[in-house]
């Protein structure tokens, strides 16, 4: 599975007014209120590859569906899907890390 993700250039309106719909008026508050550099969050934003694990949290907070809005076809260090179902797997795999990293015992796992 890849390690970075991007935003699907059609998006990419949707997502710059996700920030100012969330009340941020600038990236750097953003990206002060994730713990993130600014320029994870310009990446973001600019549909470049950031880690799995930053877009998921910046979507998280922008109240944005990954699974909508990432490039599955752009995937760092993955092979293009050779067919629907392979595409819908890469998919349920990001679901289920998503659900592990919500577990509040990974969190816990996390901070110690």
């Amino acid at each position: 599975m890849g390690r970075s993700l991007k935003v699907k250039s059609e998006y990419i309106p949707r997502v710059k007014q996700a920030v100012k719909l969330n009340g941020y008026a600038s990236q750097q508050l953003l990206a002060e209120e994730l713990g993130f550099a600014r320029s994870t969050i310009t990446r973001f934003l600019n549909g470049k590859l950031i880690s799995n694990l930053n877009f998921f949290e910046i979507c998280q907070k922008l109240g944005l569906d990954y699974r909508e809005i990432a490039d599955w076809d752009e995937l760092e260090e993955t092979p293009a899907a050779t067919s629907e179902d392979e595409g819908e797997n890469r998919a349920a795999d990001f679901s289920k890390y998503i659900e592990r990293l919500s577990n509040p015992n990974f969190l816990k796992f996390v901070k110690a």
